[in-house]
């Protein structure tokens, strides 16, 4: 017996946004000193207030960051 099925792109995105938690893929910062570096990426019309006001998820779950600069577009 033999079976294919298809799938579009738009629905393995749906079926991975409806069973993927973020919290199961986050791992949240709580001592400040774990990490020797934090990066967070953004654009440069954003620093004067991310100076000001400090990083603010604003709308989102949660604010992103790295352990690494990008290098040769990895971070």
């Amino acid at each position: 017996m033999h079976c294919v099925m298809s799938f579009t792109e738009q629905q393995v995105e749906d079926v991975v946004r409806t069973n993927v938690q973020d919290k199961d893929l986050l791992t949240p910062i709580e001592d400040p000193y774990a990490v020797q570096k934090c990066v967070h990426g953004t654009y440069l019309k954003n620093w004067e207030s991310i100076w000001n006001l400090g990083l603010c998820k604003m709308q989102r779950n949660h604010i992103h960051f790295a352990e690494n600069e990008v290098v040769d577009d990895q971070v």
